[in-house]
């Protein structure tokens, strides 16, 4: 994509005039999640952790849709928190689709299970805002391959659950692998270009330079230092619990600032699958998110839950490599 493409495409599109204006003025958020959740986390160290919090409810207490709003008045802000890091704190919520009902709560959550009342509290969306924007990436086709992956985590986990995929763990695997890497090129392109729309000081590089330099980096990261799948048959969950920390101490020691792991853990032969995190607190503690018991959930709610998972843990990677 040429500059002169790239110009003319983001001519419709409110973006700040440059990348420190002070006339942006971002819509201040309601308090989410709610304070009758976070009154029921046991682990007073986890609400310490907003974006954990985030996360917490909802994959417990919201109910995840497909999609954000295309008409989000500030679909870049993501990219502008990484822009401006220095004074930017880092809120994971900003970044999805909230719309909130007033329902009662009522919830214990635990490795060895998970309990959720029935009723949907709110609405989240599973992509974040960005991914949903794609009026300057249309050549792209990230919508459709979006559609595509989604489709295909169903497929399996039903052909999984009739009994017709014995392997449900490696074609999730190299699924999980397609789909972070058709996500990271979506944002690198966006990123490429809004950083030339606000006339970022020393960009020069093209779509294709950044793709080249970016692209396998942050794939690698990801799987470094951010996400693991793991499998019954070669971890158990403690295993899974030691690795999430370990990842999330090696973030804090290499990185500029702390930054989170998040693993998924899949037992086929019980058809369980759990998700958890490790908290870069005062000492990095390992939280336990969700837990999923395939054949109790129509594929389409597990696969929502998945990948919302780890569209958070690429955006965490996104934001601390790119920035």
């Amino acid at each position: 994509m040429s500059d002169v493409e790239i110009k003319s495409e983001f001519s419709n599109i409110p973006v700040v005039s440059s990348a420190h204006s002070s006339t942006y003025r971002a819509k201040t958020p309601l308090p989410f999640p709610p304070d009758q959740f976070i009154n029921t986390i046991q682990d007073r160290k986890v609400v310490s952790c907003p974006n954990s919090c985030f996360v917490l409810y909802t994959l417990n207490g919201a109910q995840l849709k497909f999609e954000a709003s295309k008409s989000h008045e500030f679909p870049f802000q993501l990219f502008r928190d990484c822009y401006d890091r220095s004074k930017a704190r880092f809120d994971l919520s900003t970044y999805f689709e909230v719309g909130r009902h007033d329902a009662p709560l009522d919830q214990d959550i635990t490795w060895e299970g998970t309990t959720v009342s029935e009723t949907a509290r709110e609405e989240v969306s599973m992509f974040p805002y960005i991914l949903c924007f794609h009026k300057t990436t249309i050549n792209l086709n990230t919508e459709r391959h979006l559609q595509s992956h989604v489709d295909k985590f169903e497929e399996l986990l039903e052909r999984f659950n009739s009994r017709k995929l014995p392997h449900l763990y490696i074609n999730w695997f190299k699924l999980i692998e397609s789909y972070a890497e058709l996500v990271f090129r979506d944002l690198l392109v966006k990123w490429c270009q809004w950083l030339y729309s606000v006339k970022a000081m020393g960009h020069r590089r093209t779509v294709q330079t950044v793709l080249r330099t970016w692209l396998n980096r942050l794939n690698k990261q990801f799987w470094s230092r951010y996400f693991i799948f793991e499998h019954s048959v070669r971890s158990s969950v403690d295993d899974m619990g030691r690795s999430l920390k370990n990842l999330a101490e090696a973030n804090e020691l290499d990185l500029d600032g702390a930054s989170s792991s998040y693993g998924v853990w899949l037992d086929s032969k019980n058809g369980i699958l759990l998700f958890g995190s490790g908290l870069p607190l005062q000492e990095v503690q390992v939280s336990p998110i969700c837990g999923v018991c395939l054949d109790q959930l129509p594929a389409a709610v597990t696969t929502r839950k998945l990948l919302f998972f780890v569209n958070i843990a690429i955006l965490e990677c996104f934001v601390k490599e790119i920035s």
